[in-house]
């Protein structure tokens, strides 16, 4: 339910995909869903994804022509996502409105700054929250940072340096370097190679970054007041 100029987050291309694990804005355990208004599409999303590419012929039963799987989704986590339906244009509102203010509140500590939110997000539906640290400003490093904010009662704060899919997807640097397919020559056109040093952009970011996602609709102002004092309190400590 995030909006982008207006626009419903979803709506901004031929397909959007959406996440349903437990600790997402709409999470109802496991799996997630594909949303199209091409009902072309849809339906091969359908034959693929959910009827193993097989078709049923007469006198003999299911044929598969192509490569298919059989992701359906359980029927009690499609009853708790319909009942969540009925909810998250509320819980996305006040996500968009803690975000705001949290993020205004912590952006007035010296040496910390809050993911900046565009002015085109009309609606901001995050579903975690996040700040970068100086660290030329602080004693300690990012991770120490993290772990004191946690210890001071943010649930879940800590780096994510694991979201730098190069590095963390250790399988794709071994079949490149392997010159596994699809990775071997020929028919690869040229080497490849993955590690951090492929995205040196998001590399550095993330060195700083903390986040936690306990962050959601539960928070109050009052709630953002108490994560704001407890970063500052561990700022105030650790300032050089």
């Amino acid at each position: 339910m995030g909006r982008y100029k207006g626009r419903l987050a979803g709506t901004l291309a031929d397909a959007a995909a959406f996440s349903f694990d437990a600790e997402k804005t709409m999470g109802s355990d496991v799996g997630g869903c594909v949303v199209t208004n091409d009902d072309e599409l849809a339906e091969r999303m359908r034959f693929i994804g959910q009827s193993r590419g097989a078709v049923q012929e007469e006198h003999f039963g299911r044929r598969h022509v192509e490569p298919g799987y059989a992701y359906r989704m359980t029927q009690c986590t499609a009853a708790i996502c319909l009942a969540q339906l009925e909810e998250v244009d509320r819980w996305v509102a006040q996500r968009d409105r803690m975000a705001r203010l949290l993020s205004k509140l912590v952006a007035e500590i010296p040496g910390i700054e809050p993911l900046p939110i565009p002015d085109y997000l009309d609606v901001y539906s995050c579903w975690m929250f996040s700040i970068s640290i100086d660290p030329e400003m602080f004693r300690c490093s990012p991770e120490e940072f993290a772990a004191q904010m946690e210890r001071g009662g943010i649930t879940g704060a800590g780096l994510g340096k694991y979201y730098l899919m190069p590095e963390a997807c250790t399988f794709l640097q071994k079949m490149a370097k392997e010159k596994t397919y699809p990775y071997s020559i020929p028919p690869a056109s040229r080497e490849y190679t993955y590690g951090a040093d492929a995205c040196p952009t998001a590399r550095d970011f993330l060195k700083t970054w903390i986040r936690w996602s306990t962050f959601c609709e539960k928070y109050t102002e009052g709630d953002c007041e108490t994560a704001a004092r407890i970063i500052e309190q561990v700022a105030r400590r650790n300032r050089r």
